[in-house]
């Protein structure tokens, strides 16, 4: 039996009906293959643009992570500033000593600015919460620093620090 199958072409194409069953299972294989070049076609047009764009986004957000930790870096240095003990130490401080100061600021040496103001003449370690008194003590190497009263503290950080050779 003939079957006479219509095509794009002009010419009309006769098969077999033994021909169709001999191209059957290879049919089969056939669809096996559209569905691996299906795969690859996804792979190319689609996963691939979304990896690059997982890794432009991995980028992107290092990048906003880095600029929001360098802001809070610089707005701890601004709430120091804020500080009215700072601006009484400003004051009293002289001109090179502000120029020495203004230097840390602009270039964000928070901790130089912090020990300018830690080690200052006329900071009184009274003034200090019992929670700094603390992390100073830990600092100094003082033993038992947290069984300590607030007055035991202050003695023993002084005594550390006159202790210490400058």
């Amino acid at each position: 039996m003939e079957v006479n199958v219509k095509t794009k072409f002009p010419q009309e194409v006769e098969f077999d009906t033994q021909d169709l069953k001999r191209l059957k299972p290879n049919m089969t294989h056939l669809s096996k293959s559209k569905k691996s070049r299906k795969k690859k076609i996804k792979e190319s047009i689609i996963e691939k643009p979304i990896k690059e764009l997982n890794k432009i986004d991995k980028d992107l957000i290092d990048l906003r992570e880095k600029l929001h930790d360098k802001i809070l870096y610089y707005r701890k240095i601004e709430t120091a500033i804020a500080n009215p003990r700072f601006k009484y130490l400003w004051e009293e401080a002289p001109d090179g000593e502000q120029k020495t100061v203004s230097m840390f600021i602009m270039d964000g040496e928070l901790f130089k600015l912090d020990d300018w103001i830690r080690n200052h003449p006329s900071y009184n370690i009274g003034e200090i919460g019992t929670r700094k008194l603390k992390n100073i003590a830990r600092k100094l190497g003082i033993k038992n620093y947290c069984r300590m009263t607030r007055v035991e503290l202050i003695n023993n950080i002084k005594y550390q620090q006159e202790k210490k050779p400058k």
